[in-house]
This record gives C-alpha cells, sequence and structure tokens, in this order.
C-alpha cells in the first residue's frame, strides 16, 4: 500500500447542543469544527476530503425555507478560513487540486466545490440520487443546496461505484469498499445511516500511519469509543437509523481491534486538537 502525505484542516464551525450528537451528552451548546483533509497522494496530486464551510453557504441560505437551516445550526466561517485559502497559504493554487472526495452533499460538507475549477469530484452514486431533482422543502430535509454545486457538476464527477475497483472487507469493515486509484492507497468504504451513500476514506499517511476519515458516521470518536449515537433531531432526519447503528457498532468493534487507527469523524474537537498538537513547531 503507498503511503501518502495527510493533514487536517478546519473550515468554520457549527453550534448546537452536545446532546443532539451524543446520547447523555450536555443540553449545552458547543462548537463543532467542520474539518476537510488534505491529501498529497504521489500519482494523483493534491485531493481533498470535503471543503468544509464557504461563505457561499450563507448567501444559500439566506433566503425561505432554506434560511431555517441555520436557524436550528448557526454556522460561523472568517474570510480567510475557507479550504482554498488555506491552501493557498500552503502554497498550493486551487487550480492545482485534482480531486475532491465528496463524503456526502450536506452544505457543511460541499459548500467550498466552486473554488476548485480543475478538480474531479469523487462520490458515490447513491450519496447524488439520494438529493437530486427534489424539491426545496425536501431539499432543506436531506441538508442539501443546490446552489452550492458547479453548473458542470455532473461533468466532472466520478462515480466510485462505477469506476473503482471492489475490495470487499479491506478496510476492516463489512460495509462495501474500493480501490479509489487501484494502488490501494485510498480505500473509499460506505458508511451509510447518516445519509445514503455516505462515503468514508481510509488511508496510510506517511508520519501518523494508519487513518480512517469517517465523515458525520460519528460526531465524536468519543460517541465511536462508548458506542453512544446522537439522539434527537440528529437521529430524526437520519436516512437510515438501524444502518447508523449498525455502521456506529462496526466502527466501534473496529477501533478496539486496531488500538493503532485513528479515526477521523469529520466534527471532532478532540481530533482536530491532536492534529494541531502534531503539527505545532
Amino acid at each position: 500500500m503507498k503511503r501518502i502525505a495527510f493533514d487536517l484542516c478546519q473550515a468554520g464551525y457549527c453550534e448546537h447542543p452536545e446532546v443532539v450528537t451524543i446520547k447523555g451528552g450536555s443540553f449545552k451548546s458547543c462548537q463543532f469544527p467542520s474539518l476537510f483533509g488534505v491529501i498529497e497522494h504521489p500519482d494523483a496530486g493534491v485531493l481533498l476530503y470535503d471543503t468544509g464551510y464557504h461563505p457561499l453557504y450563507a448567501e444559500q441560505t439566506s433566503r425561505f425555507p432554506e434560511g431555517l437551516y441555520p436557524r436550528l445550526m448557526p454556522a460561523y466561517l472568517e474570510p480567510d478560513q475557507t479550504a482554498k485559502e488555506q491552501l493557498q497559504r500552503r502554497g498550493v493554487a486551487a487550480h492545482d487540486v485534482t480531486g475532491i472526495v465528496i463524503s456526502h452533499f450536506h452544505g457543511d460538507h460541499v459548500a467550498g466545490l466552486r473554488d476548485f475549477p480543475r478538480a474531479k469530484f469523487y462520490a458515490l452514486k447513491s450519496a447524488f440520487a439520494n438529493v437530486d431533482g427534489k424539491s426545496r422543502w425536501r431539499n432543506l430535509l436531506n441538508g442539501y443546496l443546490p446552489g452550492l454545486l458547479p453548473e458542470d457538476f455532473r461533468e466532472r464527477v466520478v462515480w466510485i461505484d462505477e469506476v473503482a475497483a471492489p475490495r470487499p472487507q479491506a478496510a476492516g469493515l463489512t460495509r462495501p469498499t474500493y480501490d479509489l486509484f487501484g494502488d490501494g492507497a485510498l480505500l473509499a468504504v460506505e458508511l451509510a445511516g447518516h445519509k445514503s451513500g455516505q462515503v468514508g476514506l481510509r488511508l496510510q499517511d506517511e508520519r501518523r500511519g494508519d487513518i480512517f476519515l469517517i465523515a458525520d458516521a460519528a460526531w465524536s470518536r468519543r460517541a465511536v469509543r462508548e458506542l453512544r449515537p446522537p439522539q434527537g433531531l440528529a437521529l430524526a432526519i437520519m436516512d437510515d437509523r438501524r444502518t447508523y447503528h449498525q455502521v456506529l457498532r462496526e466502527l466501534h468493534e473496529l477501533e478496539k481491534r486496531n488500538p493503532e487507527l485513528r479515526l477521523v469523524p469529520s466534527h471532532c474537537v478532540e481530533t482536530y486538537r491532536e492534529f494541531q498538537a502534531e503539527a505545532a513547531p
């Protein structure tokens, strides 16, 4: 398996009570970072895993009924905190990003897609089919804002499950798994439940070792460790509660079997602080 370089970044955050994300949590409002991954592949170049928030998100939620979304879950982003701005500070231009793996189509995961004009988009076909062509009210319930997608999205998207080689259980789960580039470096794993067709990514980082990006299969590593699913609104709007619980349990067992494995939920404060501490001089 090829080793690649990976880093974890934050593009904004949202606020809501902890109890929404983990059973038995506090009713106090907490900040949940919107994380995205930067992947340097020796052959495929610079790729992203999601994008986090973007100013376009605020624009797209400024009218009714889309405006109900930020009322339920307020989101915040500093102007220089977009994925594009952060990459530029690393010396990576937007047009140098070759691909973006889309975990699912919630606004906090795809808001920055338009900033990367040359990137291919990698997603599971079922994830897009679940949101495409629906009414505005259905989009609201799905957390989907079609205006965030580039006009040429359909021309640039690559359906992982149509082009990538299946690798059953290669990532340690029973979920459908695909070898994204055929070299074992990036294993795309279907983690449905939260949303249909949600995809995680397992990889070997050259410095940090075994990493598994699990998107919103859990909001925190603590939820996986303690097997404590979300409740209330977060549970009510899931596509498939039974599958969500199955995936959470599989991740729990996988982590127990592989203590060196680092799970990376897309909104986990604990995980992001660890990455920040490791990057500090």
